[in-house]
């Protein structure tokens, strides 16, 4: 027997998403540029998350999903590859801290963001988390 979750209308177009994106689009900052494509995945990235504030049903968890993985799937590795033009001979310790930097970002969030969304509800830590995407944008778009 299968159970579908609605978190299941999320993740499942959001990982077909980040997984085709870096397939077929993974040379796009190559061609267009790293801020060029970064930017604009950045602050959909922040728009998402605003969005899902409101959301009311299952089919829009898919969309969001997938726009979610779109994003997603064009700034990680345009970041990662950045990371890379700027690290010089220390490739692999940035490589090793932008990730260890991304997943104990996840883990604090995971653990410090409860207690907000306790006390204060869930669209106050999906702004936080937007508001952190739109500051990375524009980082990113000043960045040299």
């Amino acid at each position: 027997q299968v159970h579908i979750s609605r978190t299941t209308y999320f993740f499942v177009p959001y990982v077909l998403a980040a997984v085709s994106t870096r397939l077929f689009l993974g040379a796009l900052s190559d061609r267009v540029g790293r801020r060029q494509a970064a930017t604009p995945a950045l602050v959909g990235h922040a728009a998402i998350l605003i969005v899902m504030v409101v959301l009311s049903a299952a089919w829009q968890l898919v969309v969001v999903g997938l726009v979610y993985g779109l994003c997603h799937g064009i700034y990680y590795p345009t970041l990662q590859a950045m990371i890379v033009e700027r690290a010089g001979g220390r490739r692999s310790r940035a490589i090793a801290t932008s990730t260890f930097a991304f997943g104990a970002g996840v883990l604090i969030a995971a653990f410090g963001l409860g207690p907000v969304a306790r006390a204060a509800g869930y669209p106050t830590i999906y702004g936080l988390a937007s508001a952190a995407g739109l500051a990375a944008a524009a980082l990113i778009a000043r960045s040299p």
